[in-house]
């Protein structure tokens, strides 16, 4: 239970700068992280990239160096301790960055702290342990003295402490995990950091350039953003765990494009189909393979189909309602990533970014709470985005399911929160997944699943076919311009294309309208969804955890029909 001496104790460690509160969430947000150079990179150059980027400690001595903050955290105090450090590397234009940095949690009387910082050094380190031991020693002898704890000075370079209370019985005993020492490397064809920057450039021209494809008088062009990020990531705890990882990622997002500006209402706004592929685990190779891309000619056929139709306005009412896979995707990563957050479901975050429709939690586990069309599944194995062999916690990362045919069988959790999951349950408890990430080092581990997958029907229908089921109502292509969260599972998207259908066919373009939903309510509406060849992907970034840290999550879905959703004009 959180008391008044605690809530005291709390915000005299944020008057003091050791605990970050809610209100300076914005601007954690965004500062760039510590430990981050960012690096000029020449437009022209027959170098490689990694000859730009300024070379930090290789793995070993990341190794060396995670032992000693387990080890200094211990011997200040700690009761258990783990620790991450990275060397993450960017690259998708100008300019590239460098991040090396780390973070380091301890655990004293059921309070956990973090300190999350850049640059680590030995000495560096021991003072970030003898911080983050001393604020979460203040805040467990709270409900038992007045006085505030008088953390040990941070070195320059470390960000700010923070800390989190566990308030179950056992004071958050974390579940045990095996211990492990091992290495993984994500498999790759070509290391993106060893290609020169003629080359990429080349590539970069020819993705986003006017394609020479005209239908009707019309030119079409490609937009394709991407970024590479590699890291090497070491992992250690005081249960004996030492992993190190070499993580590689291709964050892509990408259209292809028909038209003006975007924020035009009308006749005249531009037409926007997601590009085939998303982010995901990969090289060079996965932007070189988008660079063949050999269906353009019948996107812009598509394109022109819409172009030509007449345009319009759509009353304000319930409709039913095909989305093709990205939109789907889109609408699977804004509803269910904070829904299945076992965080918010247990309530820590109602006062941050919201609760969850799927609670409490004894009543959702084991219950069919939505259509037995959805499936939803957290995915680990390459070439799913963030594939990993161990998350943020050393825990080994398994794909399995969150939702089978409508029944909800687990949350997202982290080891704490799982611990927590196992306490409110009857029955058996759902596994542990591995779903703590943290995308830099210096970041603490939070429960978002960096790729979730919803499986596509081995007997559904094409998008046309799906619209020929529905008869009439609406289709929605691509993304999104504005996601707004309720904060307790409601949304409202506004799409940036939209049809109005009428006999199974398309019959005229709809803007200025925007779909409102509850979580629940939407995806027990779930009718049908389509085929694997409707498979679309969508990356969005969401804040999560305490202070809120940018998270990216992908997600693959197929083409879905949706019943009774209400649609709005502005």
């Amino acid at each position: 239970m959180l008391t008044r001496r605690r809530f005291l104790t709390a915000s005299s460690l944020a008057m003091t700068g050791e605990l970050v509160t809610p209100h300076l969430r914005g601007l954690m947000a965004a500062t760039p992280a510590l430990g981050t150079r960012f690096m000029a990179v020449p437009r022209r150059s027959p170098a490689p990239v990694h000859h730009f980027l300024e070379p930090v400690a290789d793995a070993a001595t990341m190794r060396t160096l995670a032992k000693a903050a387990i080890d200094a955290a211990m011997h200040a105090g700690a009761e258990w301790a783990d620790i991450r450090l990275g060397d993450q590397r960017t690259y998708g234009g100008h300019p590239a960055s460098v991040t090396y940095s780390f973070g380091l949690r301890v655990r004293v009387g059921g309070v956990e702290a973090f300190v999350g910082g850049g640059d680590p050094t030995t000495d560096r380190l021991a003072r970030a342990a003898q911080s983050a031991v001393a604020t979460a020693r203040g805040l467990a002898r709270a409900p038992d003295a007045n006085a505030t704890p008088n953390p040990a000075a941070a070195a320059s370079h470390v960000t700010l402490v923070t800390a989190a209370l566990h308030t179950t019985g056992d004071k958050g005993a974390l579940p045990p995990v095996p211990v492990v020492m091992g290495e993984w490397r994500a498999p790759i064809e070509t290391d993106p950091f060893a290609i020169s920057i003629d080359e990429h450039d080349h590539v970069n021209q020819t993705l986003n350039g006017l394609e020479d494809v005209r239908l009707a008088g019309m030119h079409v062009r490609r937009y394709v953003d991407y970024m590479f990020r590699a890291e090497t990531r070491v992992n250690a705890s005081s249960d004996g765990s030492l992993l190190t990882q070499y993580l590689s990622d291709v964050i892509i997002r990408g259209n292809v494009v028909r038209g003006g500006n975007w924020r035009m209402r009308g006749p005249g706004e531009e037409l926007i189909l997601s590009f085939p592929g998303g982010s995901c685990t990969g090289g060079f190779e996965v932007i070189a393979r988008l660079h063949r891309f050999d269906q353009l000619e019948q996107m812009a056929q598509e394109l022109h189909r819409y172009e030509v139709m007449p345009g319009g306005m759509i009353d304000v009412g319930r409709y039913n309602v095909v989305f093709d896979g990205a939109a789907h995707a889109g609408l699977v990563q804004a509803a269910m990533v904070p829904a299945l957050s076992l965080r918010r479901a247990l309530g820590y975050d109602a006062d941050i970014s919201g609760t969850s429709p799927l609670r409490p939690i004894n009543e959702v586990v084991q219950r069919q709470i939505f259509s037995p069309a959805l499936s939803l599944r957290v995915e680990h194995a390459p070439p799913a985005f963030g594939a990993c062999r161990w998350d943020a916690e050393g825990v080994a990362a398994t794909s399995g399911p969150l939702i089978t045919n409508g029944t909800v069988v687990n949350y997202i959790t982290t080891r704490a929160t799982h611990a927590i999951l196992a306490t409110r349950l009857s029955g058996d408890v759902p596994s542990l997944l591995g779903c703590a990430v943290a995308t830099r080092a210096s970041d603490p581990p939070t429960e978002v699943p960096a790729s979730l997958s919803v499986p596509a029907a081995a007997t559904g229908g094409t998008l046309d076919e799906l619209a020929r089921q529905m008869g009439t109502g609406l289709v929605v292509r691509g993304g999104y311009t504005v996601v707004n969260p309720d904060g307790t599972g409601g949304r409202t998207v506004s799409p940036m294309m939209m049809f109005e259908v009428k006999g199974g066919q398309l019959v005229r373009r709809l803007y200025g309208a925007s779909l409102q939903f509850g979580t629940k309510k939407l995806f027990k509406s779930l009718k049908a969804l389509g085929n694997a060849s409707t498979l679309g992907e969508n990356t969005r970034q969401t804040y999560m955890g305490l202070p809120p840290r940018r998270m990216e999550t992908s997600v693959a879905a197929p083409a879905a029909l949706y019943t009774g959703i209400d649609v709005l004009n502005h």
